[in-house]
């Protein structure tokens, strides 16, 4: 039987919320500022791309979106 590797959660929350960082960096232009829809495409990316948990993927997202800066 083999042992299963060890995950790390705050690593794990840590690097999806860089995607989500890089994902809003790629796409702010497409953006008026405050538009509610990069918040939304952020999500759907997070889950589908990346397969982040769909309860996880809003606070991934809110958080990126707060420390993102134009």
């Amino acid at each position: 039987m083999t042992q299963l590797e060890h995950i790390d959660a705050t690593d794990y929350r840590t690097r999806m919320q860089g995607c989500a960082q890089a994902f809003i960096e790629q796409h702010q232009a497409e953006h008026l500022s405050g538009d509610p829809q990069l918040f939304e495409r952020t999500c759907l990316h997070l889950v589908h791309a990346l397969e982040v948990p769909l309860f996880m993927a809003p606070r991934l997202a809110h958080l990126a979106l707060s420390q993102h800066t134009r």
